[in-house]
C-alpha cells in the first residue's frame, strides 16, 4: 500500500513526493516517532537554508501530531520556530537571493550521447557566468585536454555543421525563469517564482 495520504501532505515541500512515495514505501518503514524527528530535522535545515515558507509547509504536518498527542510542549516550540520563520520573511521582503540558472548545452562526437543535448543547471545563489565557464572548462578540459575543450560564450543559435568535430563545444548562457500569465496568478512572491520550478 502506497502512502499517498501522506506524501500528499508534503507536496507543498517537495513537488515529487507522490512520484516517490510508492517506492520509497516497500524501503523505508518508519515509526511515528521517526517520522517526526525527521520532519523537524527537515525544517532545521530548511530554517538554515533561509527557505522560510518550506519550513511552514513542513510544521503543517507536525503540529496535527503533537495536537493529538497534547504534546503542548512540542507545540510552543514549532510556533516558535514558525514565528521565527514568518518575522524573516517579512524582515527579507524583497532582499531575499535565490538560484541562478544557467543553459548548458553540448555539441561535438566527444560528449557521446550528450552531444546535441542542453540542460539547465540551477546554480547557488549570486553565482557568476565566468564560475560555471571555469568550473565546466576545468571538468571537461581535465576528461578531454584542455585544448579540445570550447567555450562558447554568446546565446546564438550554434551550428554544429560549422564546428570542429575533434573539439568539444560547450555553451553556456544566464537564463530566468519564465512562468505563463496563468502561473503568475498562483506564484505571486519572489519565493514561489524560485521555488519548485520546472
Amino acid at each position: 500500500m502506497c502512502l499517498v495520504h501522506g506524501a500528499a501532505l508534503l507536496q507543498r515541500v517537495t513537488h515529487n513526493a507522490l512520484d516517490e512515495s510508492c517506492a520509497d514505501a516497500l524501503h523505508h518503514h518508519l515509526t511515528h516517532h521517526e517520522l517526526q524527528a525527521l520532519l523537524e530535522h527537515a525544517a532545521s535545515e530548511l530554517m538554515t537554508a533561509g527557505m522560510y515558507e518550506t519550513v511552514n509547509e513542513v510544521y503543517k504536518v507536525l503540529i496535527p501530531i503533537a495536537e493529538e498527542n497534547r504534546d503542548y510542549k512540542k507545540l510552543a516550540n514549532i510556533h516558535s520556530k514558525l514565528n521565527e520563520a514568518f518575522t524573516r520573511i517579512e524582515q527579507l521582503h524583497g532582499k531575499r537571493v535565490f538560484g541562478t540558472y544557467f543553459r548548458v548545452s553540448f555539441y561535438g562526437a566527444r560528449f557521446g550521447d550528450l552531444d546535441g543535448e542542453q540542460f539547465i543547471y540551477k546554480e547557488h545563489a549570486l553565482t557568476k557566468l565566468p564560475e560555471i565557464f571555469s568550473r565546466l572548462e576545468n571538468f571537461y578540459g581535465a576528461r578531454f585536454g584542455a585544448d579540445n575543450v570550447v567555450i562558447i560564450k554568446d546565446s546564438n543559435t550554434v551550428d554544429a555543421s560549422t564546428l570542429d568535430p575533434d573539439k568539444a563545444y560547450i555553451q553556456i548562457t544566464y537564463v530566468e525563469p519564465y512562468f505563463e500569465p496563468h502561473e503568475l496568478r498562483k506564484r505571486v512572491t519572489h519565493y514561489e517564482r524560485n521555488y519548485n520550478i520546472s
